[in-house]
C-alpha cells in the first residue's frame, strides 16, 4: 500500500512548488533597499505581503491535498491537461517570453502590435488586414493607456534612435 504522501496527487506537488516560490519571492522582497522616505511601510511592504499570502495559500493547498479522499485525487489526475493542451500552453508562454525579450529592442508599441498579431495567428486567425488593424489599434490603445494616460514609462526601442537621426 502506497503512503498518503505518495498518493497525494497534483495538489501537493503544486503546493510545494508554490511554497518554494513564495519563499524565494519573500526573500527577494526582503532584500529590496530601504529608503528613509518610505515611512512605516517601505518598498518591500507589498511584495512581502504578496509572498506571505502565496505561502499561506500554498500551505492550505498542501493540507487540502493531504486530507483529500483517494477518489478526489484520482479525479485531479484525470483532469490534467492533455499533451496537446500542454504544448499549446507552452507555445503561448513562448510567445510571451519572446515579447519580453524583444520589448527593449522593438519598443512598446511595435512589440505589442507584434505580439497581438502573433497570438491572433497562433489561435487560428489567418493573416489579414483585419488582424493587422486589430494589432495596430490594440497597440495604440495600450500605448495611450499606459504611456499617455497613466504616465508609465515604456521602452522606446531602437525606433526613436533611428527617427531622431
Amino acid at each position: 500500500m502506497r503512503s498518503r504522501l505518495a498518493n497525494s496527487g497534483v495538489g501537493l506537488w503544486t503546493g510545494l512548488v508554490l511554497l518554494a516560490f513564495s519563499i524565494v519571492y519573500w526573500t527577494q522582497a526582503d532584500a529590496l533597499p530601504r529608503s528613509s522616505l518610505g515611512g512605516s511601510v517601505g518598498s518591500d511592504g507589498l511584495p512581502k505581503l504578496l509572498g506571505g499570502a502565496l505561502a499561506v495559500m500554498s500551505c492550505l493547498l498542501i493540507v487540502q491535498s493531504l486530507l483529500a479522499q483517494p477518489e478526489k485525487r484520482q479525479q485531479e489526475r484525470d483532469d490534467l491537461p492533455s499533451r496537446t493542451e500542454f504544448l499549446r500552453a507552452l507555445g503561448f508562454w513562448s510567445i510571451a517570453a519572446g515579447f519580453v525579450l524583444a520589448l527593449p529592442w522593438l519598443g512598446y508599441p511595435v512589440a505589442v502590435a507584434a505580439v497581438l498579431l502573433t497570438i491572433g495567428m497562433y489561435y487560428g486567425r489567418r493573416p489579414s488586414l483585419r488582424l493587422l488593424a486589430f494589432a495596430l489599434i490594440g497597440a495604440a490603445i495600450f500605448f495611450l493607456l499606459f504611456h499617455t494616460l497613466l504616465g508609465v514609462p515604456v521602452p522606446s526601442g531602437i525606433w526613436m534612435d533611428l527617427l531622431a537621426r
